[in-house]
């Protein structure tokens, strides 16, 4: 039997016996592992250096971590698409739903960058790409994206084209010499205000010849109030359970018929959710249902029957997708301004890091919305929502203008 096999590298040859490799040289006959003899030269050549193959217990731990990061995957794309639900089909009509509207719902793209770098470390391309897609629904439909689809089919009017803004003032100072310069320089003709505070410097402002007011402010406007409507009772069940105020003018503009414009504020749910906090699930619950009788009210207000374009600016503390507020949009009642012509998150609250958009301009299908954007907050902790609406031409059976107001 042969004592060794054929050399397989340019440098040594390999004992058949211990297998072990011994340099090519003259003047070793024998193996140096074992003392076997070399019987005779053999032709050296390069053997292929090889990838050692990974040993079972490896190959077993990188499935397992691949299988925990794709049913994590799976996990995260589920609560993803469930919020979403939540928030476009169930709305307020369930309190989980509900207080999902109201929280930051960017929350959800937090765990996506660890995610994405345990995919890449895995070098999971399908996992990834799942995961991008996860991303792009929350940043889109979770949280509201807003795109004007509206306006690839715009209405032609021929009537006047007004700029109106809603501003809840806050309880600080507004800083009255930039919200001036705004208003001028985007030629802002209607401005809805929510929530009163002394403040001479806006009341200065607003006094001018230029502008004509309604008796508490609410509402501002370039064109003449001719008529000042009655206000709804107002009725507070508690210091949290305030009533809703709504302030409403008719305008004359000089081009055009004659438009309504209400100033409205619904009641905050911050007390609810402050009760939710302390663990008063059925404070919340409370809170909850006042919104909602108080908006039941609203909508017999805003919605009577009248011969004139309305438009409806304020702080409603409820974002759209509310089945409340939503119920206005899609019976055909309302136009949602924002939705209809804005583009992007639309967020107004609060002010200095925005998560949710509860002030709102809606307006009477009659009417069509050209532009609507989010504006400074002027040192409010709201934002400012301003449209570009275009009015019917005339409406002759319009009621006859009273007295109008003192500018």
């Amino acid at each position: 039997m042969s004592k060794t096999s054929r050399p397989s590298s340019d440098s040594f040859w390999r004992c058949e016996r211990c297998n072990t490799p011994n340099p090519i040289a003259s003047y070793l006959t024998n193996c140096l592992g074992c003392g076997a003899a070399r019987d005779s030269f053999i032709e050296s050549r390069t053997e292929p250096t090889e990838t050692p193959a990974p040993t079972p217990g490896v190959t077993q731990q990188i499935r397992r971590r691949r299988m925990r990061l794709l049913a994590t995957t799976i996990v995260y794309s589920a609560a993803v698409f469930l919020a979403s639900t939540m928030v476009r089909i169930v709305g307020d009509s369930w309190l989980p739903s509900l207080l999902l509207l109201l929280s930051p719902r960017w929350l959800f793209l937090l765990p996506a960058p660890f995610l994405l770098f345990w995919a890449w470390r895995l070098k999971r391309v399908p996992v990834a790409a799942m995961l991008v897609v996860d991303v792009l629904f929350v940043l889109g439909p979770l949280m509201g994206f807003g795109v004007p689809w509206g306006r690839l089919d715009p209405v032609q009017l021929d009537g006047p084209v007004i700029r109106v803004m809603t501003f809840n003032r806050g309880a600080g100072k507004v800083d009255v010499p930039r919200l001036s310069r705004y208003v001028e320089r985007h030629k802002i003709d209607v401005i809805c205000f929510q929530d009163f505070a002394a403040d001479p410097a806006l009341d200065a402002y607003f006094d001018g010849e230029r502008w004509y007011h309604d008796a508490t402010r609410s509402v501002v406007s370039r064109f003449p109030i001719v008529e000042e409507l009655p206000r709804p009772v107002e009725h507070n069940l508690d210091k949290n359970r305030y009533t809703l105020t709504a302030f409403r003018v008719r305008v004359k503009p000089p081009n055009g018929s004659d438009f309504v414009v209400a100033s409205i504020q619904l009641p905050t749910m911050r007390h609810g959710l402050n009760r939710l906090f302390q663990g008063n699930v059925e404070g919340f619950r409370t809170q909850a249902e006042w919104w909602s009788q108080e908006f039941t009210r609203l909508v017999d207000i805003v919605t009577e029957p009248r011969p004139t374009p309305v438009i409806v600016g304020g702080d409603f503390n409820m974002p759209i997708e509310s089945n409340a507020m939503y119920s206005l949009i899609d019976n055909g009642m309302f136009i949602s301004a924002f939705e209809q012509a804005g583009l992007g998150w639309g967020y107004t609250r609060p002010s200095s890091f925005s998560w949710v958009r509860i002030d709102h301009i809606l307006c009477s299908p009659d009417c069509d919305v050209r532009q609507c954007w989010i504006g400074p907050s002027f040192n409010s902790d709201h934002k400012s929502v301003i449209a570009e609406v275009a009015l019917p031409a005339s409406n002759p059976d319009a009621d006859a203008p009273a007295q109008p107001a003192q500018p």
